[in-house]
């Protein structure tokens, strides 16, 4: 991430908006770093190195020191030395999301590193908005254009406009509720027409998803359109086509991790498996469907779950 970006960006951060920053940089291990002192001369919030157990407040920058990984945890940062192979922005975006979900706003800027698009795509399947910097802008491309590749990235502009966007959508009710806008489940008629576009936009009948990640979803999508009704996003959908597809893919998001809800691998554990092997021979085959599955690793989780329920047992049965 280059200083020019980061400066145009915090350059438009006014003193209060009652969000905290996190700036993660790979910084020269071997030197000291003079990142926070520069930064602070080009912003009107406090700046500060992140240092181990700071609480997070609002209104202040944290920079990463070098030669660390940096993480959020419970309103406060965790930082550790960094190994082979860690890369930066992973951990901290991907933290961001397991702690704040909606409320969690991740950017990349100009850089040459691929990491951050990986991050991105964890934020916005938590909920939350991402943004890259316009390519032709950045000094270095690598890492706005590796963002953008995923297809989850909601704002993609110069770093000025950028810090603009971050006020604004950091003040939207949707970044500062619990729960969705209020009259979503009201609209019935409203998210009626919406489920119809999108069926006939995709193929997809998404009325009978879970409702609450359905409100979720929609109260993002209209929130980065400023839209405030439900029937006034559903006109905008009517008027703008494209629109449809971009709700369809974030009811869809297809974002993947091992043993990612670590309740369900759980549950397979203690309740399906030990059901499933109650009366079942070494003779009768096993087959296990893992459907909708993104890159696999939801498929290769289920068969380390099962393989370590079954232990010696393993190698006795046909097929896994």
């Amino acid at each position: 991430m280059r200083l020019e970006a980061v400066s145009e960006l915090i350059a438009e951060l006014p003193a209060t908006t009652g969000m905290a920053y996190l700036l993660v940089q790979h910084l020269d291990p071997l030197h000291e770093s003079f990142l926070t002192e520069i930064l602070a001369k080009k912003t009107a919030i406090e700046v500060e190195t992140a240092t181990d157990g700071a609480t997070i407040e609002s209104d202040h920058l944290y920079v990463i020191p070098p030669n660390v990984t940096m993480i959020v945890a419970h309103g406060v940062l965790r930082l550790r030395s960094r190994e082979v192979g860690d890369r930066p922005y992973k951990p901290v975006i991907r933290s961001l999301a397991e702690q704040h979900e909606h409320r969690a706003i991740a950017v990349v800027l100009s850089g040459t590193d691929s990491d951050g698009a990986q991050g991105l795509e964890e934020a916005k399947a938590a909920g939350g908005i991402t943004m890259a910097q316009e390519p032709e802008t950045a000094k270095f491309d690598g890492m706005p254009k590796s963002a953008i590749a995923t297809g989850c990235v909601d704002f993609v502009m110069p770093s000025k406009e950028l810090g603009k966007e971050l006020v604004r959508i950091g003040r939207h009710r949707y970044l500062n509720s619990d729960t969705p806008p209020d009259g979503l489940a009201q609209a019935e008629d409203s998210l009626n027409r919406i489920f119809r576009l999108l069926q006939g936009r995709n193929g997809t009948d998404f009325s009978h998803y879970k409702q609450t990640t359905v409100h979720r979803r929609l109260a993002r999508r209209m929130a980065l359109r400023q839209v405030d009704g439900v029937a006034e996003y559903a006109d905008l959908l009517i008027q703008y086509p494209d629109k449809v597809q971009a709700l369809a893919r974030d009811f869809l998001i297809r974002v993947t991790g091992f043993f990612r809800d670590l309740e369900t691998f759980a549950g397979l554990s203690e309740t399906v498996f030990p059901a499933l092997f109650e009366q079942r021979l070494a003779k009768d085959p096993i087959r296990v469907w893992v459907a909708g599955c993104a890159s696999g690793e939801e498929a290769y989780s289920i068969a380390m779950v099962l393989l370590e329920y079954l232990g010696d047992r393993a190698c006795a049965y046909q097929k896994l």
